[in-house]
């Protein structure tokens, strides 16, 4: 958030905060519910009071009228449109035009602006880093439940359509039911759901035990490298799986392409897997 743009500048003698976005560049892009859903929005925008710059800190604020749903003056909110898939979310994008907010708009439970300006710290901000830690870990887990319901489909699939049942003679029927390759298609990427799974599980403890935050540092690097490795399995694994069905895998009352395309923003939520898999 080194590059966050969104400025929320503290006023001592009215005790509000300004909310802009400067440039383009400063507009909010993809959060989730902001395209037509809500109403509020939990905004992070670096956080100016007395002349000093204290970062990125997150402010609770009203975007649209509650009984028009229209956006409030100042607030610029729209849907992003149709995508690849996800479309069960509405990602939007948000700009402000120098909306004031009360001071108790900022959400203080570790950090604070005192109403003379000064700038207070409450908590231990290495909590930040265990939430970042925590939605990788959920991606892992997602990812195996995504392989694992793919790989459901896909295996039945393959017991159920026997192509060459209608040979007699058993050893050139078994010969040609014996599909090596299709097998380990199906294979791999069932035993890698379940590998995921029981990695997931483990970080899940880990993170539990993490409590005082002595496991903070191994579990970034964990939960970034797993996050990678898993939502790049998820993403070409449901693929394959879907190639193995056949036609029937490129319907879309199969499910199996659904589930391809609702996954398919995996590999950049919470950090760039080119990035992560450093």
């Amino acid at each position: 958030m080194a590059g966050l743009e969104t400025t929320a500048t503290y006023d001592e003698t009215t005790q509000t905060f300004t909310i802009d976005s400067p440039t383009i560049k400063a507009a909010k892009f993809w959060p989730g519910s902001l395209g037509q859903g809500a109403n509020y929005a939990v905004v992070f925008a670096r956080c100016i009071s007395l002349g000093n710059d204290y970062g990125p800190m997150p402010f609770i604020v009203q975007i649209r009228d509650i009984e028009t749903h229209e956006p409030l003056p100042g607030i610029t909110v729209g849907d992003l449109g149709t995508k690849v898939g996800y479309n069960s979310v509405d990602n939007g994008f948000l700009m402000f035009a120098k909306v004031k907010v009360p001071r108790k708009a900022l959400l203080a439970r570790f950090t604070e602006i005192n109403e003379d300006g000064s700038f207070e710290v409450k908590g231990d901000l290495r909590v930040l880093y265990t939430v970042m830690s925590k939605i990788r870990l959920q991606l892992t887990r997602q990812s195996a439940f995504f392989l694992l319901k793919q790989a459901k489909a896909a295996v039945r699939y393959a017991v159920c359509r026997r192509q060459f049942a209608n040979y007699k003679d058993s050893k050139l029927e078994r010969k040609l039911l014996d599909y090596q390759v299709h097998l380990e298609v199906l294979a791999r990427n069932l035993a890698t759901s379940i590998i995921l799974s029981m990695a997931g599980f483990e970080m899940n403890q880990l993170h539990t035990e993490s409590a005082d935050f002595k496991h903070l540092e191994i579990l970034h690097h964990l939960t970034s490298g797993v996050k990678a490795l898993a939502t790049e399995a998820v993403y070409a694994g449901l693929d394959e799986m879907r190639q193995s069905c056949g036609g029937a895998g490129f319907l879309l009352s199969s499910g199996v392409a659904s589930w391809w395309a609702e996954a398919a923003p995996m590999p950049t939520f919470e950090g760039v897997n080119v990035v992560m898999f450093q």
